[in-house]
């Protein structure tokens, strides 16, 4: 009778001890906003995140990194980057076509344009970017390759030159809900990297909103418009907002769930974010997260880096090219 009640005991005992050890790992696994640097693939909502610091490349957080994923809206960060480096900015006059428009899904986010409108390609970039109007996507594509068709080949061989990888395949410039139209965090990470070492890029993607200028055109053109975006981060009045925010690119439609490419900069150090599928709410927090963290551990790095060679990594960075 005791041995069957030692061993029932020690069952219980196993069994409370069990329960206690798994209730504190998942209390441990909770996320603390106070302790940024410790962060796990379980603390973001995202299917898939990567974090990068942008003057090297490095790969500071990585989730599901490599899988095949819908990008939906951030792909006019790659859209817009080509129109930056292809068209004469202070000249180019681009005329909105009625299939610019047409090409548009219903409830995909529009300017608005007219078919007829004439609008600077400095203006239409910005907008495409701020606004993220998808007849502005379809008419850079035109302007510059005469069709979407032949501009997405032009996407395809950029992402290429880039170093994406076969696993980023483009069919059109807005994100448009296709089947093969695919891309992974890492290489959009690739992708914004290159976009933001464009100085006017960056200047467009840290607006929230944009003044677009009078328009002329067969129809009458449009007076000046204030285009207002949804980037929470770099909005001050929103509980999202984060202070050391400078862009970049949103983007939803059903099958890609909300995505969101993003970018901060604190003491000389710009970071680098990509989540696809997310909530709409957490695609801000899966980013301040992200951020948190890749500060922290940066700061963790330059303070053992001091300690050990007595400067900042920016200061030896500077000695030694003066060294060379």
């Amino acid at each position: 009778m005791r041995k069957g009640i030692g061993v029932r005991m020690a069952a219980l005992l196993m069994a409370m001890l069990f329960f206690l050890s798994f209730s504190c790992a998942a209390f441990a696994d909770e996320y603390d906003p106070q302790q940024p640097e410790i962060l796990s693939e379980g603390h973001l909502n995202a299917s898939s995140a990567i974090l990068i610091e942008a003057s090297t490349g490095e790969v500071l957080f990585e989730k599901n990194a490599d899988e095949l994923m819908y990008p939906a809206s951030t792909t006019k960060i790659l859209a817009c980057y080509i129109a930056l480096n292809m068209a004469d900015l202070e000249n180019d006059l681009v005329t909105i076509s009625q299939n610019a428009i047409d090409l548009v899904p219903p409830t995909y986010a529009t300017i608005p344009v007219q078919a007829g409108e004439e609008v600077m390609m400095k203006d239409l970039i910005a907008a495409t970017l701020v606004r993220s109007g998808n007849e502005g996507a379809n008419a850079i594509a035109e302007y510059l390759s005469g069709s979407i068709d032949q501009f997405a080949v032009l996407m395809n061989q950029t992402a290429a030159m880039l170093g994406c990888s076969q696993d980023t395949s483009f069919t059109n410039p807005s994100g448009a809900h296709d089947e093969n139209h695919y891309t992974t965090v890492r290489d959009m990470a690739i992708i914004a990297r290159a976009a933001m070492k464009n100085d006017l890029f960056r200047e467009m993607v840290r607006q929230n909103t944009y003044a677009m200028p009078a328009t002329d055109g067969i129809n009458g053109g449009h007076p000046q418009r204030t285009l207002v975006g949804g980037t929470h981060i770099l909005d001050p009045e929103n509980d999202y907002y984060y202070p050391d925010a400078i862009g970049v690119k949103t983007g939803t439609t059903t099958m890609a769930g909300y995505c969101f490419v993003g970018a901060a900069e604190r003491d000389g150090i710009t970071l680098i974010s990509v989540l696809f599928f997310t909530g709409k709410r957490a695609r801000w927090a899966d980013t301040i997260k992200l951020m948190d963290y890749g500060f922290a551990e940066y700061t963790h790095f330059c303070r053992v880096f001091k300690k050990y060679t007595g400067l900042s990594p920016t200061e030896f960075s500077k000695n030694h090219t003066k060294w060379q």
